[in-house]
């Protein structure tokens, strides 16, 4: 039988999370088995740190008045998104898969 080739996969994770996410143990759950990497702001620290299974190296956070601002939001995301990109690179190209 065929066997597919292991794969390894990373999820990237960017912008604001669920300031209500106190606990997030349903999302945590999922994550699980994945690396995790985030770029958010400062006040989700707490939570970043839980998804990314408090390996603060993996979590990028930024004071919201050093991030360029959109009037509707969406670049905001893509600016978290190449930030990240950027930062990581070398190390993202170890996975096969990267997941945001």
């Amino acid at each position: 039988a065929y066997t597919p080739p292991l794969r390894t996969a990373a999820v990237l994770i960017v912008g604001e999370l669920d300031p209500g996410m106190k606990e997030p143990g349903h999302l945590k759950t999922a994550l699980n088995g994945f690396d995790v990497y985030i770029s958010t702001y400062v006040e989700y620290q707490k939570q970043a740190l839980q998804l990314a299974g408090w390996r603060r190296e993996r979590v990028m956070l930024t004071p919201r008045g050093k991030v360029p601002c959109h009037p509707t939001g969406v670049l905001v995301q893509w600016w978290h998104l190449d930030r990240m990109l950027k930062h990581f690179r070398k190390l993202f190209q170890s996975y096969d898969v990267l997941m945001k």
